[in-house]
């Protein structure tokens, strides 16, 4: 037939006949309905009304006894349950899928795995509270009461914390805070810290060739050279040689030395007398040494002349003495001359000063010659020159004059200047001026002049009196003393050259006696480190009172390298004691990298060996060991802790 549109399809309704039995029988059907009324049941050509059976899947049970007969019964099916079969792989996308169509009921148990969960997709608003317990969690080791998941997915057993990292940041913060403001000692309730800006931390006692460098503040293990006061001054190390006579400067090892050497000076003659001579003075910046001892002498400086009766033969008034020698090695410096005294006409003691590192000053006399001179400096000779001649004297009648004028003393001669001639001065009664000196730094660092000559004194212009004291040249030399006419009384001598500057002594007017003499000096100086055997160091600290008894021990050392390489507990060990330093208990020491140019060393949580009894004086000792010219070790600052 024709038609309109789509062709339709169609299909046939399955049918089945059954044999009739009598009774309410069940028969089994080819498909299974969708419900009963897709069914339509007829028994001997009558359809049955719904009722009048069931159907239960593929199972047709009628509900009344069904008539025998030979295929009596018919089933016919109105329709049947589409199958849709399985959709092929890839078949259904997201956009087939209704949101929210699938739910957890459609989903089979254990149907989801890790394949089906896109990466980072479960949240924690996806899991549950308390979801993931220890079972879920995959690591190693045993979980317990006693162990936690770390880091590493590895179960671990709880230990004591570590503060080893916490100790040594505080300490090199300590060490930062004494170096910052130039503390030698930070304290703390169970710590104390050296920074080694000064000694005071260390217990030089109980230490042993523990040498400390100030310009680079650290110890280390020095044989240093010995002798006289030592003292610093920037990179330099000093030997001051001041008490007179002889001692000894010990050198450790080989090197230069600075050496500045100042003779004694002369004494002041008396009664118009000339001014002492200074003492020579030598320098030489660089004097090599080797690693032996050197005898130093330092002058003492020369006694001042004295009075006689008048009348007595051997002359009134006698000239001061010479200053004696300063030596080191090679380097000899002579002694100023005495300053000349006053002398009957004719006496042998009315003449010229004398000879020496720097001349004594002229006298006067009486008698023949007018001009006393004075005498000759650098005696013996040495280049450069030690020293200057003095000046000289004079005594003469001048025409017109009541009586005679006496001319003053002249003045010693100093290091840099000859003493001043009494006939240079514009009143013929005033003595003459010490010579100058000469500047150095060796000693201090700052310029300080030495060798300075006496002052002359001043003689007597009739119906005038005596004139005024001259002074000594700068660098020490005494100034001259006026005239006392109590001859017998307390009489005032010239004043006395400097100690230690080698200056001449001033000279006396009248019945003053002469000044003596300064003593010299010998000033040794190198750089800081030279001249020092390398030895191993025992570093011992003072002590410091813990509150409580202390059981455990920490300590934490910054080192530098100076030659070679050190290595730990071989070449450099520490030790701890809570008693003071009676007894010590070793520390293991380890490496902690480094902070700026120095290494550090750690020690931490040492049991402390001793038995504590109170009072707790907590000590340190570090050794260097295996020290020589090829391995230096130097120790900038220690922190010991303890609890």
């Amino acid at each position: 037939m024709s038609y309109i549109g789509k062709q339709p399809e169609f299909t046939q309704y399955p049918s089945k006949f059954f044999n009739g039995d009598g009774s309410a029988m069940t028969v089994t059907l080819d498909y299974a309905p969708p419900n009963d009324a897709a069914l339509l049941v007829f028994i001997d050509g009558v359809r049955q009304d719904t009722s009048a059976y069931g159907c239960v899947g593929t199972s047709l049970t009628f509900t009344g006894s069904v008539p025998s007969g030979t295929n009596n019964v018919q089933v016919v099916h109105m329709g049947l349950t589409q199958d849709v079969g399985v959709p092929g792989d890839d078949t259904v996308t997201t956009a087939k899928i209704q949101d929210d169509a699938v739910t957890s009921a459609k989903i089979a148990t254990d149907a989801v795995g890790s394949a089906e969960i896109a990466a980072n997709a479960v949240g924690n608003a996806e899991m549950a509270d308390d979801a993931i317990g220890i079972n879920e969690l995959s690591a190693t080791g045993t979980a317990s009461a006693t162990t936690y998941l770390r880091g590493d997915n590895a179960w671990t057993a709880i230990s004591e914390y570590d503060d080893s990292g916490l100790q040594d940041d505080i300490a090199l913060l300590g060490f930062r805070i004494a170096s910052n403001g130039s503390l030698a000692k930070y304290n703390l309730v169970d710590q104390t810290i050296d920074d080694f800006q000064d000694a005071s931390g260390v217990n030089s006692g109980a230490s042993t060739y523990a040498t400390r460098d100030s310009t680079g503040k650290y110890y280390s293990g020095k044989n240093a050279a010995t002798g006289g006061t030592v003292t610093t001054h920037g990179s330099y190390t000093v030997h001051s040689f001041t008490d007179t006579g002889s001692t000894n400067f010990v050198v450790g090892a080989a090197g230069n030395v600075a050496v500045l050497v100042v003779a004694g000076g002369g004494g002041g003659g008396t009664y118009s007398g000339g001014g002492g001579g200074a003492g020579g003075f030598r320098t030489s910046a660089s004097h090599a040494v080797t690693a032996t001892t050197y005898p130093v002498t330092v002058g003492a400086g020369g006694g001042g002349g004295t009075h006689n009766a008048p009348g007595d033969p051997s002359g009134w008034y006698e000239q001061g003495e010479n200053g004696g020698n300063s030596i080191f090695d090679s380097i000899t410096s002579a002694g100023g001359g005495g300053g000349m005294g006053y002398g009957d006409s004719g006496s042998s003691d009315g003449y010229g000063g004398s000879d020496g590192g720097s001349g004594g000053g002229g006298g006067t006399t009486t008698g023949a010659p007018d001009t006393i001179q004075g005498g000759d400096g650098n005696t013996p000779s040495t280049s450069p020159s030690q020293g200057s001649a003095g000046g000289t004297g004079d005594f003469r009648n001048y025409p017109g004059a009541p009586g005679n004028w006496y001319g003053g003393g002249g003045g010693g001669g100093g290091a840099s200047a000859v003493g001043v001639n009494v006939q240079s001065m514009t009143n013929r009664n005033y003595g003459g001026t010490g010579g100058a000196g000469t500047a150095n730094d060796y000693r201090t660092g700052a310029s300080v002049t030495y060798s300075g000559g006496g002052g002359g004194a001043g003689g007597d212009q009739a119906g005038s009196g005596y004139g005024p004291p001259a002074s000594g040249g700068a660098g020490g030399g005494g100034d001259s003393q006026p005239h006392d006419a109590a001859y017998n009384g307390a009489y005032v001598p010239g004043a006395i050259g400097t100690a230690n500057s080698g200056g001449g002594g001033g000279g006396g007017a009248g019945a003053n006696w002469g000044g003596y003499g300064g003593s010299g000096i010998v000033v040794v100086r190198y750089p800081t480190g030279d001249l020092a055997s390398d030895e191993n160091m025992i570093l011992v600290s003072n002590t410091t009172a813990a509150l409580n008894a202390p059981t455990k021990g920490d300590i934490v050392l910054t080192y530098t390298n100076g030659v070679g390489t050190t290595t730990l507990d071989t070449d450099l060990t520490a030790e701890i004691s809570a008693d003071g330093g009676s007894t010590w208990t070793a520390l293991a020491l380890a490496s902690e990298g480094s902070t700026g140019s120095h290494n550090i060393a750690t020690s931490h949580d040492v049991t402390i060996s001793s038995t504590i009894t109170a009072p707790y004086n907590m000590a340190y000792r570090i050794k260097t060991l295996n020290q020589s010219a090829t391995k230096i070790t130097r120790i900038q600052a220690v922190s010991l802790g303890w609890s």
